[in-house]
């Protein structure tokens, strides 16, 4: 309808954004097809936790890189929460390329826990993208760390 301003200019009232019926299927394909994808992370991530605390209480890891572990993973989960408020009040916000770097070296569980708890960091695709590769390779070198020459080049580093 076209009413008038506090000014007495012609606008727009009482305007609704009408959208196709196929803008709103795909809309609705797109939130499950993320949904999808987080649940995913997250039963992933909730496996490896598991499997990382299994493999140092049977000895295959050292008790200190559990703890330097853990530390990592608390980290990522803050850093997530503090990017998530400054994008939210447009302050200053962490690099991507900081919190790949976190994820890589072991941070990729509490990633995706912060990525569904805070609604962060879900639809951009490269970021996603990103991320999966260094899940990808925290695993491989976490696999090579339990093997026997994988824990002799753990015990001379921690």
């Amino acid at each position: 309808e076209i009413g008038l301003d506090a000014s007495r200019r012609s606008c727009a009232v009482n305007a609704e954004m009408v959208e196709s019926r196929r803008e709103i299927k795909a809309a609705q394909q797109i939130r499950e097809a993320r949904e999808g994808r987080s649940t995913l992370s997250i039963w992933l991530a909730g496996a490896w936790t598991l499997s990382v605390i299994t493999l140092t209480i049977a000895s295959r890891c050292p008790w200190k890189a559990l703890a330097i572990w853990f530390a990592i993973n608390v980290v990522t989960f803050a850093l997530y929460a503090a990017d998530k408020a400054a994008a939210k009040r447009g302050g200053w916000r962490t690099p991507e390329a900081h919190l790949h770097l976190l994820a890589l070296v072991g941070g990729w569980p509490a990633a995706a826990y912060a990525q569904r708890f805070f609604r962060h960091k879900t639809s951009k695709e490269t970021f996603r993208a990103t991320y999966w590769l260094t899940v990808i390779a925290n695993i491989g070198l976490m696999l090579w760390l339990a093997t026997p020459s994988g824990r002799i080049y753990l015990g001379g580093v921690v």
